[in-house]
């Protein structure tokens, strides 16, 4: 909302569990909507060492991409309890690719040994964080192959009460209410002097790639 004020932003609640995830998903592609991005900041994190052993062989940083595709296959026919309703996300997020729709999920923040299995879905931007100079990757990042972009993920916020009374928060250092408390879709609205996390890395290069569209 703050990159792209006039943009209009549909929004799912997807913090109950996977079922929440795919349901959100399922509207969006019932809708006559057109959407022209989607950002999904959560994750659905797995020990690489645990997804070794659910698919039978090692899966590493240097063979994930490699054969992502026989570990997609293993790994849905695996006993991990959602399994099927990670193959049903990954399904979604695939079609809607197709689609022309820009899909951005977060990496993940659990570093370097962690895989968010909704990475697995192809034609995706897969988002780590970067420093709050948005040049250095951070170290909570998942950082493998399946990692295709680096955005700011460290931002300094101040919480503010303008002349009008809206209250709101500040993220980019201006003194100006970015992004309305009322507008968020935190349970907590408290204020914080930094918030962090692949989840701001996602839309941040959300933004930055629809701006770009917009002023080409």
């Amino acid at each position: 909302k703050s990159g792209l004020p006039n943009a209009q932003i549909s929004r799912f609640d997807t913090n109950l569990n996977e079922s929440s995830v795919q349901s959100a998903l399922a509207e969006i592609l019932r809708s006559d909507v057109v959407f022209d991005a989607i950002n999904l900041s959560k994750s659905s994190d797995i020990k690489l060492s645990n997804l070794s052993k659910l698919v039978g062989f090692e899966v590493s940083h240097e063979n994930l991409l490699k054969d992502k595709d026989i570990i997609k296959e293993k790994f849905f026919n695996s006993p991990y309890k959602e399994a099927q309703e990670i193959k049903d996300i990954i399904s979604s997020l695939e079609k809607l690719a197709s689609q022309g729709v820009k899909i951005y999920v977060s990496a993940g923040n659990k570093g370097h040994d962690y895989l968010n299995l909704y990475t697995l879905a192809d034609n995706i931007n897969v988002v780590g964080a970067a420093n709050k100079y948005g040049v250095a990757k951070t170290q909570f990042s998942c950082d493998n192959q399946l990692v295709n972009r680096w955005s700011k993920g460290v931002y300094a916020v101040k919480k503010l009460t303008d002349k009008d009374g809206n209250k709101g928060f500040d993220i980019n250092e201006d003194g100006k209410i970015d992004i309305l408390a009322k507008d968020t879709t935190a349970k907590i609205k408290l204020p914080a002097q930094k918030i962090y996390g692949t989840s701001f890395a996602a839309p941040t290069a959300l933004v930055m790639d629809l701006r770009r569209i917009i002023e080409d």
